[in-house]
């Protein structure tokens, strides 16, 4: 059967008009069932290795493959001091696996939406690729919809492509986080690497991220929506690993390649900062009162918003306080020097998972509060005034 098939695509491919007629229908063929992907992929890793025994030894040196490139660990980190009882929030992210890394080479596979999702050739949903924030299980997510990742139209592409977009890729957090660690991870690969996927629309700050680490605007192949884009050679670093569980090794990548844009001198003096949250959801309510009374102790209220990358970096490297709430702005800690972190959380939105864990790894006085809400207003708080000055000056 194998023999008749490469035999008709060898028919195929000597009769151009034959061939103009089949590779589109070849294309909506591999998506079926058509209403959602066949079924999900749990590990790329052991699909892979499943795959090249039935290529022969000789096809699968050019095949696909992964290499790790970092093991899996665990980490145990120290719960944070509390005027009372500890949140079990904190309980739940102060022990974390962090998952392996490497590099898988797939030939052959799609790419689907601007988040990055990919499918395999017989149109299977890996999903160590796509984070799930808003459902149980990724069949109950936006995948499996009808009809919701089939294309009459596939984009094909026979470059050296790397994949960087990730699920919420927009949001500053995961783009720090989740996208710029992959690069570390294809550092021994940049010199055949001739794109690179990432979300369309990308702003200013992240274009100038991959500025800084030697990515050229030329390179860039923004995936669109609803777009699926046929890939011969394509390179998927994994997602480092975030919410709890970042690594260090992407700490560091960060750190050692964007402090040496943002340096400072010995003896400098250090700022105190207040991070003015501009969004519909977990606002501050009480604002105006924090910040009169944070101002009387020397502090400056910073809009992250409106500084440029290296600007946000050259910020919080000179930061020795920190006060803001629960928001992606905090992302920026990773750049600080033995800082003091006060996070303000809403009792509708408690997650320490991100700056709580990243704080005790980079050795940050990292402490919290806890306000009220606000009724009718989803994640909106009001704080203690006098407790927040307390936590933050004493």
């Amino acid at each position: 059967m194998r023999r008749l098939a490469a035999s008709i695509r060898r028919w195929i491919g000597r009769h151009p008009a034959v061939y103009s007629i089949a590779r589109p229908a070849a294309t909506v063929v591999q998506q079926f069932p058509w209403v959602w992907p066949r079924g999900v992929i749990p590990s790329a890793a052991e699909w892979i290795a499943r795959q090249q025994p039935r290529r022969g030894w000789y096809h699968a040196r050019q095949g696909q493959w992964y290499r790790e490139a970092y093991p899996s660990s665990v980490r145990a980190l120290a719960a944070p001091p509390s005027d009372g009882p500890l949140l079990e929030p904190f309980r739940q992210c102060n022990v974390r696996l962090v998952p392996s890394a490497g590099v898988y080479c797939f030939r052959g596979s799609q790419l689907f939406s601007d988040e990055g999702a990919i499918l395999s050739p017989d149109n299977r949903l890996f999903g160590e690729f796509v984070h799930h924030f808003d459902t149980v299980g990724l069949r109950q997510g936006p995948y499996f919809k009808p009809f919701r990742t089939f294309s009459p139209r596939v984009l094909r592409r026979n470059e050296w492509i790397a994949l960087l977009a990730a699920p919420e890729a927009r949001n500053y957090y995961h783009w720090l986080f989740d996208v710029l660690p992959r690069l570390h991870l294809l550092a021994p690969y940049r010199d055949v690497l001739e794109l690179y996927a990432v979300p369309h629309g990308l702003s200013s700050v992240q274009r100038d991220s991959l500025r800084l680490l030697d990515v050229r605007p030329e390179q860039l192949l923004e995936l669109k929506p609803n777009q699926r884009l046929y890939c011969e050679r394509l390179l998927v670093p994994s997602l480092p690993g975030s919410e709890g569980s970042t690594p260090d090794w992407s700490i560091e990548f960060l750190r050692s390649n964007f402090l040496r844009f943002a340096p400072r001198e010995s003896g400098e003096p250090r700022r105190k900062i207040y991070i003015s949250r501009v969004a519909t959801q977990r606002r501050l309510v009480n604002e105006a009162a924090l910040v009169e009374q944070l101002t009387q102790h020397g502090f400056e209220v910073i809009d992250p918003a409106r500084l440029s990358f290296t600007e946000q970096i050259a910020c919080f490297r000179q930061a020795s306080i920190v006060v803001a709430v629960h928001g992606a702005a905090l992302a920026n800690l990773v750049f600080a020097d033995n800082c003091r972190v006060v996070e303000l959380f809403s009792p509708d939105y408690i997650r320490p998972d991100c700056y709580f864990t990243l704080s005790r790894q980079l050795g940050h006085d990292y402490r919290y509060t806890l306000g009220n809400s606000v009724p009718g207003q989803w994640g909106d708080l009001e704080v203690d005034v006098a407790q927040v000055v307390r936590l933050a000056t004493e």
